[in-house]
């Protein structure tokens, strides 16, 4: 997935998924149907998968936010 999801918090990841699904159904469905014909990832299609990818996460919500690392480290000292 080359790190498309690092930025989805483990919490949200089931729902990520869900909703990520019901999207690709309603605004995507060629690309489903694509991959289901065909059974064939190319450069083109991974290509069309990371903008309806991009596109998604503009409007999916984190339940929380994870803080950073360091954060944690600063509230440490």
């Amino acid at each position: 997935n080359e790190g498309a999801l690092d930025d989805v918090p483990v919490v949200d990841c089931r729902r990520f998924e869900k909703e990520y699904l019901a999207f690709l159904r309603s605004s995507h469905a060629d690309l489903l149907r694509h991959l289901s014909e065909k059974r064939d990832f190319d450069d083109e299609l991974n290509k069309r998968f990371v903008a309806a990818t991009a596109e998604f996460k503009k409007t999916f919500v984190p339940s929380v936010t994870e803080q950073p690392a360091e954060a944690d480290e600063d509230k440490k000292k």
